[in-house]
Protein backbone atom coordinates (compact mmCIF):
# COMPACT_ATOMS: atom_id res chain seq x y z
CA UNK A 1 0.00 0.00 0.00
CA UNK A 2 1.35 3.41 -0.94
CA UNK A 3 1.26 6.48 1.28
CA UNK A 4 -1.44 7.95 -0.97
CA UNK A 5 -3.57 4.82 -0.59
CA UNK A 6 -3.10 4.93 3.19
CA UNK A 7 -4.16 8.59 3.18
CA UNK A 8 -7.34 7.69 1.29
CA UNK A 9 -8.12 4.88 3.75
CA UNK A 10 -7.52 7.09 6.80
CA UNK A 11 -9.56 10.04 5.51
CA UNK A 12 -12.43 7.73 4.54
CA UNK A 13 -12.47 6.34 8.07
CA UNK A 14 -12.35 9.87 9.46
CA UNK A 15 -15.40 10.84 7.44
CA UNK A 16 -17.27 7.73 8.62
CA UNK A 17 -16.68 8.87 12.22
CA UNK A 18 -17.38 12.56 11.67
CA UNK A 19 -13.74 13.51 12.28
CA UNK A 20 -12.67 16.66 10.49
CA UNK A 21 -9.32 16.46 8.76
CA UNK A 22 -6.91 18.65 6.85
CA UNK A 23 -4.26 17.15 4.59
CA UNK A 24 -1.07 19.22 4.57
CA UNK A 25 0.64 18.70 1.23
CA UNK A 26 3.73 20.81 1.92
CA UNK A 27 5.78 20.03 -1.19
CA UNK A 28 3.03 21.54 -3.34
CA UNK A 29 1.68 24.28 -1.09
CA UNK A 30 3.04 26.89 1.26
CA UNK A 31 6.51 26.93 -0.30
CA UNK A 32 7.09 30.41 1.07
CA UNK A 33 6.21 29.40 4.61
CA UNK A 34 9.39 27.94 6.09
CA UNK A 35 7.64 26.62 9.17
CA UNK A 36 5.40 24.42 7.04
CA UNK A 37 8.33 22.27 5.92
CA UNK A 38 8.04 18.91 7.63
CA UNK A 39 4.56 19.58 9.05
CA UNK A 40 2.62 16.31 9.62
CA UNK A 41 0.48 15.01 6.77
CA UNK A 42 -2.82 15.24 8.63
CA UNK A 43 -4.42 17.44 11.24
CA UNK A 44 -7.42 15.63 12.73
CA UNK A 45 -10.16 17.14 14.88
CA UNK A 46 -12.55 14.77 16.62
CA UNK A 47 -15.22 15.68 19.13
CA UNK A 48 -12.92 15.02 22.12
CA UNK A 49 -9.35 15.49 20.90
CA UNK A 50 -7.13 16.67 18.08
CA UNK A 51 -4.13 14.90 16.57
CA UNK A 52 -1.29 15.33 14.10
CA UNK A 53 -0.48 12.29 12.00
CA UNK A 54 2.44 11.48 9.75
CA UNK A 55 1.72 8.78 7.19
CA UNK A 56 4.35 6.63 5.49
CA UNK A 57 4.43 3.61 3.24
CA UNK A 58 5.43 0.44 5.06
CA UNK A 59 9.16 1.12 4.70
CA UNK A 60 9.11 4.89 4.13
CA UNK A 61 11.36 7.02 6.31
CA UNK A 62 10.87 10.42 7.90
CA UNK A 63 12.22 12.93 5.41
CA UNK A 64 14.89 14.99 7.08
CA UNK A 65 15.16 16.87 10.30
CA UNK A 66 12.14 19.13 9.67
CA UNK A 67 9.66 16.29 10.18
CA UNK A 68 11.48 15.23 13.33
CA UNK A 69 11.56 18.84 14.56
CA UNK A 70 7.79 19.11 14.16
CA UNK A 71 7.29 15.76 15.92
CA UNK A 72 9.23 16.87 19.00
CA UNK A 73 7.80 20.38 19.07
CA UNK A 74 4.22 19.10 18.93
CA UNK A 75 4.90 16.46 21.58
CA UNK A 76 6.60 19.04 23.83
CA UNK A 77 3.44 21.16 23.51
CA UNK A 78 1.35 18.21 24.69
CA UNK A 79 -0.09 17.43 21.27
CA UNK A 80 -1.00 13.97 19.99
CA UNK A 81 1.52 13.10 17.23
CA UNK A 82 1.75 9.67 15.60
CA UNK A 83 3.47 7.97 12.70
CA UNK A 84 1.30 5.41 10.92
CA UNK A 85 2.04 2.79 8.27
CA UNK A 86 -0.17 0.31 6.36
CA UNK A 87 0.54 -2.37 8.99
CA UNK A 88 -1.14 -0.07 11.55
CA UNK A 89 -4.29 -0.16 9.43
CA UNK A 90 -4.17 -3.96 9.25
CA UNK A 91 -3.57 -4.33 13.01
CA UNK A 92 -6.49 -2.05 13.90
CA UNK A 93 -4.24 0.55 15.56
CA UNK A 94 -5.45 3.34 13.25
CA UNK A 95 -9.11 2.55 13.97
CA UNK A 96 -8.44 2.53 17.73
CA UNK A 97 -6.69 5.91 17.54
CA UNK A 98 -9.50 7.38 15.44
CA UNK A 99 -12.09 6.11 17.91
CA UNK A 100 -10.22 7.82 20.75
CA UNK A 101 -10.55 11.16 18.99
CA UNK A 102 -14.31 10.88 19.42
CA UNK A 103 -14.67 9.24 22.82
Amino acid sequence: MTEAELLTEVTTRCEQRGIWWVHIDTPFHNKRRQNMAGFPDLFLCGTKRTAFWELKSQYGKMSGSKQTDWKYRLQAAGQDWHLFRPSDLESGRIDRELDQLCS
